[in-house]
């Protein structure tokens, strides 16, 4: 698989040297004709000016508009589907083996070596998440078991056979799984989560009862996964800059947001990807760490805060499952789980726990945050069944009169 430009370049240079990959694709072409883009002109300064894509637009259109011609085969992969009908792209096993090679590096700093032995806790038939964490494995010459989409207790019993080393898999699966009074005999020495927001509380609940080090790992179905992942230092996730450039805007106005401020993802691919992605807006919240790790790798790193929610009215403050998280854990040390809906008139707070929690406390702190009114419901529960990826934050607001819908419009 052909990158744009081998070796380090900056942006401008990748999207020169890309822009007639990019416009032999009839979705990226037409994207780039109607910002006004003349042949030969695409830099990092004139992409500002393209329309971003959606799920939404991806969605509207047929998966062979958005992919390469090409003479290989390839196998037709879909996005989870969390937030609606899944997302259907392309991927050739060359894409794959570029996924594989490129992350390399975010293996190989946390020490995984064909020694190990991989285990993949994902849907991987049709899922980019659980193909991407398959090669990953493969890409470093290690025996992968794939557990597929089964229950903690069926997942518990294939690991204890297959004695796997290192597990990879969502959170709030892990979590569970750690929740099995067996789960702690198992010979893990790591877990790389990914496919949704890990808090600190989720990793140190994992840590604990899974007696081994949890790792962040970030990515999209729309691109691959992961762009980012994390060091030994739990400190921020190493991002893979000369693969995929990111922007950080602010989703009220599409501007780049201020050096080390908290923005939405938009990500262009800089490499020869059969469904590549030219300003693809994530709706994730990220920010870049502006210190150097003290791990001393030169890639830049950034924090995943979670999912856009609150930037669609005027007034509001920005919402992340990661801030959510936060406050209700101020006021619980038994938090399991959450769900905020979000609804014109007030929200809505569901909490799962195993110990009390201040319903009176919370409401005021997190209504206060939100400036409105918030209705606490306790859920009492013993352990974690989650196994599979739930939106913790649910907006059923309707746009009226004076409001301002957030970017892009």
């Amino acid at each position: 698989m052909k990158a744009f430009v081998e070796g380090h370049a900056d942006a401008s240079e990748l999207l020169s040297a890309g822009e007639p990959f990019l416009r032999s694709i009839s979705f990226c072409a037409d994207a780039l004709d109607r910002a006004g883009i003349p042949l030969g002109g695409l830099d990092s300064e004139c992409l500002t000016r393209v329309a971003p894509m959606t799920k939404g637009g991806l969605r509207d259109t047929h998966w062979r508009e958005r992919c390469a011609l090409t003479s290989e085969g390839g196998i037709i992969l879909g996005s989870s589907g969390t937030t609606g009908v899944p997302t259907i792209y392309k991927w050739t096993y060359s894409d794959l083996r570029h996924v594989g090679k490129v992350t390399q590096p975010l293996r190989q700093a946390l020490g995984v070596h064909p020694g190990d032995i991989g285990a993949v806790w994902a849907p991987i038939d049709r899922s980019v998440m659980g193909q991407c964490m398959l090669a990953e494995f493969l890409q470093e010459g290690i025996d992968v078991h794939i557990l597929g989409a089964v229950t903690p207790d069926v997942a518990l019993e294939q690991l204890h056979g297959s004695g796997a080393t290192v597990l990879k898999g969502l959170p709030k699966a892990l979590l569970g799984l750690g929740s099995l009074p067996a789960a702690h005999d198992l010979p893990l020495r790591q877990v790389h989560v990914g496919g949704d927001l890990l808090t600190e509380r989720i990793r140190r609940g994992i840590e604990t009862t899974l007696d081994c080090r949890c790792y962040n790992f970030y990515g999209l179905s729309e691109i691959y996964g992961p762009l980012a992942a994390e060091c030994l230092q739990q400190n921020g996730m190493h991002y893979l800059e000369n693969d995929t450039l990111l922007e950080v805007v602010d989703p009220s106005t599409g501007r780049p947001s201020a050096p080390g401020a908290i923005g939405v993802a938009v990500f262009t691919t800089l490499w020869e990807k059969c469904s590549p992605a030219l300003r693809y807006f994530s709706g994730d919240l990220v920010e870049v760490l502006q210190q150097p790790c003290a791990c001393g790798s030169d890639l830049p790193r950034i924090v995943h805060h979670g999912r856009l929610r609150g930037y669609d009215y005027e007034g509001c403050r920005p919402l992340s499952a990661l801030l959510v998280d936060s406050i209700i854990s101020r006021h619980s040390e038994g938090l399991v789980d959450f769900r905020l809906t979000l609804e014109n008139d007030g929200a809505s707070l569901a909490v799962f726990v195993s110990s009390d929690v201040d319903e009176v406390s919370l409401a005021d702190e997190l209504g206060e945050y939100l400036r409105g009114a918030v209705g606490v419901e306790t859920v009492f529960e013993e352990g974690v069944s989650r196994e599979s990826k739930e939106m913790t934050l649910v907006d059923r607001r309707t746009v009226t009169n004076g409001d301002v819908p957030r970017w892009p419009r």
